[in-house]
C-alpha cells in the first residue's frame, strides 16, 4: 500500500512540473495580435511556385483577430485568426468569414520580424486542405504551401543602402550593348529602360515590352539584385541577376527566369561559356548622360546611316512607332493593323502590320513581330525562321521554290520564292534579338517578279525615322 501511495504521489508530481512547464513556455497570442495590428503592404506573392503579377493592388488591415484582405484599396475577403504562437513555425488558422472560401479555415505559418510579416497557407478548400505547411514557399517541395504572401509596413519598402542604390539608378537608360549566350544583339539600339522607384520596365521602340519589381542586396559580390517579373515573357517568374553601376553606366547580367540556370546566379558580367557566366547581359547608358555621346568603334552600314528618296511614283512610309522606313507606290493608301496571330510552336504573337493593295491586285505588306524570349534567344534562330515561314506558306497555301540569303544594313535573313495557286509570291525575313519583320509581295509571277517588288524589298530600313531629302 506505501508503494502505491509513492508511485501516485511521483506521477501527481511528475504532472505538476509538466504543467508548470507547459505554462512557463506559453507565448501569448493576443501579444502577438497586438503586434501585427495595423495596415500592411504586399511586398510579393507566391502561388503554386510562381510570383504574382501584380502585388501591387493588394495589402491586408490586421484589427484585433480581425484580417482583411485588399484588393485596390477594397475589402476582398476576411477571415478570424486563431494564432498558436507556440508551434515550430507558429501557425494560424484563416477562418474566412467572407470571399470566396467564406467558411472554410486555411491551416497556415507566419513569421514575424520588425517590418515584415509573412504567411503561407493551403488552400481552404483544395487538395492539401487538412495540412498545414511547414516551409515558407510554394515551390514544389516537402512541406511547401499553396500561398505565400509577404507583407510589410506602409513606407518601410526599401532600407539602407539598397534604398540609396534604387536612388542612383532611377530614371530614363538607353541601351549601348545586349549580350545573349555569348553574341551581341544587333538591335540593341531600339531598346532601353525605365526605372521608378522599385520597379524596372524594359522598353523597345519606346514601349513597355515588359515590367519587373527590382530587389536588391549590395552586400553581396558582386552586387545582387532579383527581377520578379511582373508581365512579359517572364511573368510571374523571377531571374537571379547581378549589377554594376558606374557614373552613367548600369549593367544587368541574370540567367534567364524560365531556363535551365534560372535557379542559379552569375558571378561574372558575361554571357560567354564559364564558370559564373550568366544568359543575357544588358549595358545600359544614362539617357542625356557622359556616356551616351560615346561613339561605337563600329561602323555603320550606309544604307542605315543616310536617308534615301523613294524613286518616282513611291511613297516614303512611317509606321506609327517609328521603328522603321519603307517604301509604297504612291497610288493607294497604306493601311496599318495591330493584331494578335496564333504562330503554331510559338503560341500569340503581336503582329503590326502595313500593306497596301495595288490596282493590279498586287499585295505589299510588312509586318514588324515582337518575339518572345524563348524565339529572341540567337540559339534558336533556325527554329523561328522555320515557324514564320511555315505559317506564310499556310497562309498561301503555297511551297518554296527558291531560297537566298540577304541582308539590310546590319541585319541578315533569308528570301523565298514561292509558288502559289494563284501566281507567286517573294517573303522577306529579317531581324535578330528581340524584333522579327516580314516582307512579303502576292501577286502573279510577272508582278512578284517585276522591279517594283525589288524596289520595295530595297526600301525597307528599320533604323530609327530620318526624313528623307525631299521632306527637308
Amino acid at each position: 500500500m506505501a508503494s502505491r501511495r509513492i508511485i501516485a504521489v511521483a506521477m501527481l508530481a511528475a504532472v505538476a512540473v509538466g504543467w508548470a512547464c507547459a505554462q512557463e513556455k506559453k507565448t501569448d497570442a493576443k501579444a502577438v495580435l497586438k503586434k501585427i495590428e495595423g495596415k500592411w503592404k504586399t511586398d510579393r506573392s507566391e502561388s503554386d511556385g510562381r510570383d504574382s503579377t501584380d502585388p501591387d493592388r493588394t495589402g491586408a488591415v490586421i484589427d484585433g483577430s480581425k484580417f482583411t484582405f485588399l484588393v485596390d484599396g477594397r475589402a476582398a475577403s476576411t477571415a478570424t485568426l486563431v494564432l498558436d504562437p507556440d508551434k515550430d513555425p507558429p501557425a494560424v488558422d484563416l477562418r474566412w468569414t467572407s470571399g470566396a472560401a467564406s467558411g472554410h479555415t486555411s491551416l497556415a505559418i507566419y513569421r514575424l520580424s520588425e517590418d515584415k510579416l509573412e504567411i503561407c497557407w493551403n488552400d481552404a478548400r483544395g487538395r492539401d486542405r487538412e495540412k498545414r505547411p511547414s516551409k515558407f514557399t510554394t515551390k514544389p517541395d516537402v512541406g511547401s504551401g499553396n500561398t505565400l504572401w509577404v507583407f510589410f509596413r506602409p513606407g518601410k519598402e526599401v532600407k539602407g543602402e539598397a534604398a540609396k542604390v534604387l536612388k542612383k539608378i532611377e530614371g530614363k537608360w538607353k541601351t549601348a550593348r545586349s549580350e545573349s549566350d555569348g553574341r551581341d544583339s544587333k538591335d540593341a539600339d531600339r531598346t532601353g529602360a525605365v526605372i521608378d522607384g522599385s520597379i524596372f520596365t524594359f522598353t523597345v521602340d519606346g514601349r513597355a515590352a515588359s515590367t519587373a519589381k527590382l530587389v536588391l542586396d549590395p552586400d553581396k559580390d558582386p552586387p545582387a539584385v532579383d527581377l520578379r517579373w511582373r508581365s512579359g515573357g517572364g511573368s510571374g517568374h523571377t531571374s537571379l541577376a547581378i549589377y554594376r553601376l558606374s557614373e552613367d553606366k548600369l549593367e544587368i547580367c541574370w540567367n534567364d527566369a524560365r531556363g535551365r540556370d534560372k535557379d542559379k546566379r552569375p558571378s561574372k558580367f558575361t554571357t560567354k561559356p564559364g564558370v559564373g557566366s550568366g544568359g543575357v547581359l544588358w549595358v545600359f547608358v544614362r539617357e542625356g548622360g557622359k556616356s551616351e555621346d560615346k561613339k561605337s568603334d563600329k561602323k555603320k552600314d550606309s544604307e542605315e546611316t543616310e536617308a534615301k528618296a523613294p524613286p518616282k511614283g513611291w511613297t516614303e512610309f512611317v509606321p506609327k512607332n517609328k521603328a522603321y522606313v519603307a517604301w509604297f507606290p504612291s497610288e493607294g493608301e497604306v493601311n496599318e493593323t495591330d493584331k494578335s496571330v496564333l504562330i503554331k510552336g510559338a503560341g500569340q504573337l503581336r503582329f503590326l502590320g502595313a500593306g497596301l493593295t495595288r490596282k493590279d491586285g498586287t499585295v505589299m505588306a510588312i509586318s514588324q513581330v515582337r518575339l518572345p524570349p524563348q524565339l529572341a534567344n540567337p540559339r534558336e534562330a533556325k527554329r523561328r525562321h522555320e515557324l514564320f515561314v511555315d505559317h506564310f506558306l499556310d497562309e498561301v497555301k503555297g511551297k518554296v521554290e527558291e531560297e537566298k540569303a540577304v541582308k539590310s544594313g546590319v541585319m541578315s535573313g533569308k528570301e523565298y520564292l514561292i509558288k502559289t495557286p494563284d501566281g507567286m509570291a517573294r517573303y522577306r525575313l529579317l531581324g535578330s534579338g528581340v524584333v522579327m519583320y516580314r516582307l512579303a509581295v502576292v501577286g502573279t509571277k510577272r508582278q512578284v517578279q517585276s522591279e517594283d517588288t525589288t524596289t520595295f524589298m530595297e526600301g525597307f530600313r528599320h533604323v530609327p525615322y530620318v526624313p528623307s531629302p525631299k521632306e527637308k
